[in-house]
């Protein structure tokens, strides 16, 4: 598990995240909403902050 960043979390919340991550708890994958190319970033993110409605989590892809 890779974190590129985070806001408004703590070390303890990291902990109970990876926890819950690794123990199947946690559907990640249902989480992620939307998944972009990095080179797609800046524009899903101003996007994303102009409507965020339909978006949980936007996962920016290295790979994509």
């Amino acid at each position: 598990l890779d974190i590129m960043g985070s806001r408004n979390a703590d070390p303890d919340d990291f902990q109970s995240v990876i926890q819950a991550i690794s123990s199947g708890s946690i559907p990640i994958e249902a989480l992620i909403t939307r998944k972009v190319a990095f080179e797609d970033a800046g524009n899903a993110l101003a996007a994303w902050s102009d409507d965020a409605t339909g978006i949980t989590k936007l996962m920016v892809d290295m790979d994509l």
